[in-house]
C-alpha cells in the first residue's frame, strides 16, 4: 500500500484540552500543602513536572511541556476495530482522543547543560508551554543551558526556542540539529510540509541563526563527548536520536518515534498523517524498536507518558510492551546485567 504524506493535518496537532489538575506521581516534586492550603486549591494546583535520575557521571531531568490530544482519524495502518482494542488493553476509552504527553529531557554532562527539544511554548494552546517553568522548577535556569540538541523541527519540539518576543529563549545555548532536517525546513527550495509549519520553524530558529548560534550535523557525527546522533527518517527527513552514554550507562532519547504507547508499541505498523514519509517512519519505528529491545536500552520519548523513560521488550509475531521505569529505580552500576561492556552504538537507521 503507497502511503502519501499528509502534511495538512500538522495543524490537527494543536488540539488539547485544558490541563489536568494532577500529574504523574513520579513527576512531583513539590512540597505539600500547608495547613492553612483547602483541598480544593491543592487539587486545581499542578506540581512541576520533572523527574531526576543518575547515568553514570550524568544526571538526567525529564521535564514536562504538556499534553495535547490527536484524533483517531489520524491513525492508518490499522481497523477501528483493532485500535478499539489496543486501546482498551491500555484501559483507554474507545472513541476519545489520543492523549499524548509533550517531554524534554536536560541533561549535566560535564561542563554542559544540554537540552534535548525545546517544547511548544504558546504555540498549540494552553495545555502546553510548560518547560521554561519546570527547568525553574527543577533547580536550572534557562540562561544555564549551552546546547540544544532537536530531535527534528515540528513546533512541539521547537516552539520553545523563543520566547513571547520573538527573542531566544535560551540565550546562551547553540542549538544544533541534523543538517537534513535544517536542510528540509530552512531551506529556500523546500516547504518543509506546508506554510504554516515551515513558518512556525524559521520563526523558532531564526534568533540563534541572526546570532550565529545555530549548527548542523551529519549523523553518526559525534557532537560532544558521549553523546552519538543517530539518524530516524521518516517521522521528519532529518529526524535524529541522542545516545548519551556515561561509564557504560546508556540513555537513547529518541524523540517521535512513538507518538502512541497504546497502539504503536504493540502495532508499530501504524502511522499518523503528520509522518512525512509514513512508509520510512514505520520501517524506522520497527528498526528502533528491535535495537533498543535487543540492546536493554533505557529509553525516554518526547510523546511517551510523562517522565516518558523506560526500557522495551519484544513480545511474539513483532509485537512491544513498553515498561515505564519505576520511581524508586535507579541504574544499575557497570558490571551488572544489562549494563555489561563498552556501549554499542545504535543501528544508523535504514
Amino acid at each position: 500500500m503507497h502511503f502519501a504524506p499528509r502534511r495538512h493535518a500538522y495543524r490537527m496537532f494543536a488540539l488539547g484540552v485544558p490541563l489536568l489538575g494532577l500529574v504523574l506521581a513520579t513527576a512531583v516534586h513539590a512540597a505539600p500543602p500547608g495547613p492553612s492550603e483547602s483541598s480544593e486549591t491543592a487539587v486545581q494546583s499542578a506540581s512541576p513536572g520533572y523527574y531526576r535520575l543518575t547515568l553514570g557521571d550524568f544526571t538526567v531531568t525529564a521535564l514536562y511541556d504538556g499534553h495535547t490530544r490527536i484524533p483517531q482519524k489520524i491513525l492508518h495502518g490499522l481497523g477501528a476495530a483493532d485500535i478499539e482494542a489496543s486501546l482498551a488493553r491500555a484501559f483507554l476509552p474507545a472513541a476519545a482522543p489520543l492523549n499524548t504527553s509533550v517531554n524534554a529531557y536536560l541533561v549535566e554532562m560535564d561542563k554542559n547543560l544540554v537540552l534535548v527539544d525545546a517544547g511548544a511554548a504558546n504555540c498549540f494552546g494552553p495545555t502546553l508551554g510548560k518547560l521554561r517553568h519546570n527547568i525553574r522548577a527543577a533547580g536550572h535556569r534557562p540562561e544555564a543551558v549551552t546546547t540544544i540538541l532537536i530531535t527534528h523541527m515540528h513546533g512541539d519540539h521547537v516552539c520553545g526556542l523563543a520566547d513571547e518576543q520573538g527573542k531566544m529563549a535560551f540565550p546562551n545555548a547553540t542549538v544544533w540539529a541534523a543538517k537534513d532536517e535544517a536542510a528540509h525546513w530552512l531551506g529556500q527550495d523546500n516547504a518543509g510540509g506546508g506554510s504554516g509549519a515551515t513558518e512556525v520553524a524559521r520563526a523558532a530558529l531564526a534568533p540563534y541563526i541572526s546570532a550565529k548560534k545555530f549548527k548542523t550535523f551529519v549523523p553518526p557525527e559525534p557532537i560532544l563527548p558521549g553523546l552519538l546522533t543517530v539518524a530516524t527518517p521518516g517521522h521528519t527527513p532529518g529526524h535524529t536520536g541522542y545516545l548519551f552514554t556515561s561509564r557504560a550507562q546508556r540513555l537513547y532519547i529518541w524523540g517521535d518515534i512513538v507518538h502512541s504507547q497504546a497502539i504503536q508499541f504493540a502495532r508499530p505498523e501504524v502511522s499518523l498523517d503528520f509522518d512525512h514519509d509514513p512508509r520510512q517512519a514505520v520501517a524506522t519505528r520497527k528498526e528502533t524498536l528491535a535495537d533498543t529491545a535487543g540492546k536493554r536500552l533505557l529509553v525516554a520519548g518526547a510523546h511517551l507518558p510523562f517522565p516518558g523513560i523506560g526500557h522495551i521488550r519484544a513480545e511474539a509475531d513483532g509485537k512491544y510492551q513498553w515498561v515505564p521505569l519505576e520511581f524508586s529505580q535507579q541504574l544499575p552500576p557497570p558490571g551488572l546485567p544489562g549494563r555489561q561492556g563498552q556501549a554499542a552504538p545504535l543501528k544508523p537507521g535504514p
